[in-house]
């Protein structure tokens, strides 16, 4: 019996020692010019994303992404197949994550790519936000202009100054919502959550929606 164990065991161990993978990463910053109360669209976006507002006629994002494999060249190649592309909209800007297509052969179960995107969006203040993210998690600082975001699958946090800065209209499908103020919490079967505030009646909406996650208004410090 104890000579069967050691050569199954040795079996499973590989004949040739594997090539330990390496980290590439490949960052990107583009500009374009945006009115201060324009519409910015984020879509199709996947990994990390920030999205700050700031006091410049411009939109800017930097892309951060990463990969391990064993080569530099096999790296590389596989994070240009994943694009951050930015554009002049309607006097605006349209910021879309291209991905590759989907194999169901090489990866049935698993996401379009395993390259890990950083986004951060800076945007003028007043512009109206839309974001259609895929997976990951969005925050959203120093904007005050109206929101419209949805989020498939992560967590969503909106940082306000104060109470009166919008009027939240926010729903998770599975998943919960917090906040730092006051406002009306709904339970939504079977396991979703839901929450307004509407004390300020003038102030801009912030649509926010998440499938599978988690939603926070927290208070900016």
């Amino acid at each position: 019996m104890r000579r069967l164990l050691t050569f199954v065991v040795a079996l499973s161990l590989p004949i040739v020692a594997k090539i330990p993978l390496q980290g590439t990463v490949v960052v990107t910053t583009e500009h374009v010019d945006a009115g201060a109360t324009s519409t910015v669209t984020i879509d199709h976006s996947v990994g990390e994303l920030d999205i700050q507002g700031w006091d410049q006629p411009q939109v800017e994002v930097t892309a951060t992404k990463s990969v391990f494999r064993e080569t530099k060249d096999e790296a590389l190649r596989d994070l240009e197949k994943v694009h951050v592309k930015l554009a002049n909209k309607d006097g605006g800007a349209e910021v879309t994550t291209v991905l590759p297509e989907r194999n169901f052969f090489v990866r049935p179960f698993k996401a379009r790519t395993d390259v890990v995107v950083q986004t951060v969006i800076r945007v003028p203040r007043g512009a109206h936000v839309v974001v259609r993210h895929e997976s990951g998690d969005v925050r959203l600082r120093d904007v005050s202009g109206a929101i419209d975001a949805s989020v498939h699958a992560g967590d969503l946090q909106l940082w306000m100054s104060d109470a009166k800065s919008y009027r939240i209209d926010a729903k998770c499908k599975v998943g919960g919502i917090s906040s730092d103020f006051e406002g009306k919490f709904h339970d939504r079967f079977p396991a979703g959550d839901a929450f307004a505030d509407a004390s300020a009646a003038s102030a801009p909406e912030a649509r926010l929606r998440v499938g599978i996650g988690g939603i926070q208004v927290l208070r900016a410090k």
